[in-house]
């Protein structure tokens, strides 16, 4: 059996020695949080339609959809010298941005073809028989924070199907990352790897991933009920905003974001634990 607990010690030692983990993570998590607000305003104060809106926000969201794959390849970076206790600095991220690019792309592109292969018919199935029987259109099951899955689940229980193979998949695919860049490896063979070795640590795996689902969702769910907040001022009036309104959008952003960096805390440690688990005793599986 696997010893979890000196490599949660070398996690929380890599933690602490590399605070660009956490900071690049907090701008990962921030900088979409900060968009969507300013977003929101404007459109809000536009009045625009469903249509009009949903083609802004497509608008908006394309240059970060094409930077994302970079910017999570240079977190992959960040990680891959922090575990080799080298120094997580600029250069390393900026390399990463590069060398992993397509690799996270063609990542990203397995896992979510994956994903809509094996629950795409039950999320339809669930679809056309609320859209028959309630008239409603089916919960956001994906994006929903941990509480709200299991609500969701408990309340139709065929939502257990894609509840399930999602944790399955997150089981699995846990350690891509790690394998891409401690093994050299493409993006197939990463995911064999990653798969491989969830497989033989398959007690720390499901610890970590149970733990994540659950820490991550409650803190999600925080963060998603202070952005409502951050945002009633700027539906009170006009463009320019009086003083005590400006204040309040300061302050409900100031709230928001030091939920936001618990976030990244969370997922620096997380990530930290992962990768530390895989470079000591997983970077030669397969």
């Amino acid at each position: 059996m696997m010893r979890i607990r000196p490599y949660l010690a070398r996690a929380l030692a890599m933690f602490r020695s590399e605070p660009a983990l956490a900071l690049a993570l907090f701008v990962g998590l921030w900088v979409p949080q900060a968009v969507g607000w300013l977003l929101a305003r404007g459109v809000a104060q536009a009045g625009f339609h469903q249509a009009e809106a949903a083609g802004a926000a497509a608008l908006v969201s394309l240059p970060f959809a094409i930077a994302a794959p970079a910017f999570a390849g240079g977190v992959m970076a960040l990680f891959g010298e922090a575990v080799r206790g080298r120094t997580a600095g600029w250069d390393a991220f900026r390399d990463g941005t590069a060398r992993y690019y397509w690799r996270v792309l063609g990542g990203w592109t397995l896992v979510v073809t994956i994903a809509v292969l094996v629950t795409g018919p039950v999320f339809a199935a669930v679809a056309r028989r609320e859209a028959v029987e309630l008239g409603s259109g089916l919960p956001g099951l994906a994006a929903a924070p941990s509480l709200e899955l299991v609500r969701a689940v408990l309340a139709e229980p065929a939502l257990a199907v894609p509840f399930l193979v999602g944790l399955l998949i997150d089981f699995l695919f846990v350690y891509w990352a790690p394998a891409v860049v401690l093994g050299e490896r493409t993006t197939f063979a990463a995911a064999a790897s990653s798969m491989r070795f969830a497989v033989r640590a398959w007690l720390p795996t499901v610890l970590a991933v149970l733990a994540n689902f659950l820490v991550a969702g409650a803190l999600h769910a925080g963060v998603r009920a202070l952005v409502p907040g951050a945002l009633v001022p700027f539906d009170e009036g006009p463009l320019a905003l009086g003083q005590a309104a400006r204040a309040a959008t300061v302050a409900a952003l100031g709230v928001t974001s030091a939920a936001v960096l618990l976030q990244a805390v969370w997922e620096a440690l997380y990530r930290s634990y992962l990768w530390t688990l895989y470079h000591g005793a997983g970077v030669n599986a397969g």
